[in-house]
């Protein structure tokens, strides 16, 4: 993630507040924590704001949204911000995606490439492993 991109997206979403400090309340799953560490201080120094961050798991990020806990930026999967959002609980429209992750695997060379197509299939060579 580039710091001006997220400075970007911050800076838009909160434009409003930019003229007085804000108190900006972030609820943060860990899986972005490196990045966010380096880029927070950087935008708080910038814009002038603050931005208080909660983190949590993705489980609990869950329920803090269908609770409709008080928070104005929420950072985890699109899947559970697209379920916040149908819930009428996360605005329509605000969800940007800041990264894009995946998941690789190597097999070593001369080694049969297992079937991994469906999920029953990668259990399947999980538990034969």
């Amino acid at each position: 993630m580039r710091f001006g991109v997220f400075l970007a997206i911050l800076s838009l979403v909160f434009g409003a507040r930019a003229a007085g400090a804000a108190e900006i309340r972030a609820l943060v799953s860990g899986a972005l924590q490196h990045a966010y560490d380096e880029l927070i201080p950087r935008f708080d120094a910038e814009t002038g704001n603050k931005v208080v961050t909660s983190w949590s798991s993705t489980v609990l990020i869950v329920r803090l949204i269908a609770e409709a806990r008080d928070f104005d930026l929420v950072i985890v999967g699109a899947p559970e911000i697209d379920s916040g959002i149908a819930q009428g609980k996360l605005v329509a429209g605000s969800r940007v995606d800041l990264v894009n992750s995946g998941v690789g695997m190597a097999v070593r060379k001369g080694v049969p490439v297992p079937d991994v197509s469906t999920p029953e299939a990668l259990r399947a060579v999980l538990l034969k492993a």
